[in-house]
């Protein structure tokens, strides 16, 4: 329902950008206990991010998929992408990626550091994978019972390299080794 709901809402701005947005929900998933609105405040901001840095004729898909204990939430998009120099600085507060300088970008760049920040309060885990021309996936994993003990936050791992399963196939990409 949270991802239909936060597509429902990025759909003027994708239909105004020209690009296709594409959710893809698991069966039988289970209600996630958290915050309701920083969740779904997690899900727009990767759907702003992604729909912003995609060109016209592009795609963004939202997957939703269980793997046992845990729900995998990704977005992933056919945009510019992110080079390797600057996936470590990624969710750091104000930084915007070099290659957003290629258009006029609006934003703070505050928009993965929120993320950040929400999803380790519900003690989950963020992976960002990227190439620049290539498009960039960022997944979030979240525990299905929420979290008793929040003291760290989340550090998230990045990917120099293109995303492992193109937009060929509508399959959620599953997220764990």
């Amino acid at each position: 329902e949270l991802s239909r709901d936060c597509c429902a809402l990025m759909a003027l701005r994708a239909q105004a950008g020209e690009i296709a947005v594409e959710r893809v929900v698991g069966p039988d998933l289970p209600p996630v206990l958290g915050d309701r609105r920083a969740l779904k405040q997690v899900m727009i901001n990767l759907l702003s991010n992604a729909i912003k840095f995609t060109p016209a004729g592009g795609r963004v898909v939202l997957a939703v998929v269980r793997d046992g204990d845990m729900i995998d939430l990704s977005v992933a998009d056919t945009g510019i992408g992110i080079s390797a120099s600057d996936l470590p600085r990624l969710g750091d507060p104000f930084f915007q990626a070099k290659g957003s300088y290629d258009r006029a970008y609006e934003g703070t760049g505050l928009g993965l550091s929120v993320v950040r920040g929400l999803v380790g309060l519900h003690g989950g885990r963020l992976t960002i994978e990227s190439a620049p021309g290539v498009g960039t996936r960022v997944a979030v994993r979240l525990p299905v019972g929420g979290v008793a003990d929040t003291s760290q936050p989340v550090s998230i791992a990045t990917f120099a390299r293109a995303p492992r399963r193109g937009f060929e196939t509508k399959a959620p990409f599953r997220l764990t080794a």
